[in-house]
């Protein structure tokens, strides 16, 4: 039998690992998509007959798709750390209440970019 490696202590761990890295890196590919939409739909935005709105849209899409993977990978990565002993639970603790207040304050931008986006 092999030995384990020592940050791995079982199977719900490792998968709360994978899923903090895998927002992670959700969040940065949703940065370049929604840098790119946004790219294009100010050159779309100078042709009268350019489909600008669409990618507007995709483009507000991209940024709550990034923002919902950055508060993930930020309370997986700390439950992780926490978990394995890294870090303190105080310190946990204040972390998962700043993401607390962060998720509030993403929801409300939420709110108001989808209240203010052009229905179809």
């Amino acid at each position: 039998m092999t030995p384990r490696p020592p940050y791995v202590h079982d199977v719900g761990l490792s998968f709360l690992h994978l899923i903090a890295q895998w927002a992670g890196a959700t969040s940065f590919v949703a940065l370049l998509g929604c840098i790119i939409a946004f790219a294009i739909a100010l050159q779309l935005s100078r042709h009268p007959l350019a489909p600008a709105g669409a990618a507007f849209d995709l483009a507000r899409r991209l940024a709550l798709l990034g923002g919902v993977a950055v508060i993930v990978a930020g309370g997986g990565s700390t439950l992780y750390w926490w978990r394995i002993g890294v870090a303190p639970g105080v310190v946990a603790a204040g972390i998962g209440l700043g993401l607390a207040i962060v998720s509030i304050f993403f929801a409300v931008a939420v709110r108001a970019l989808t209240a203010r986006a052009p229905r179809a």
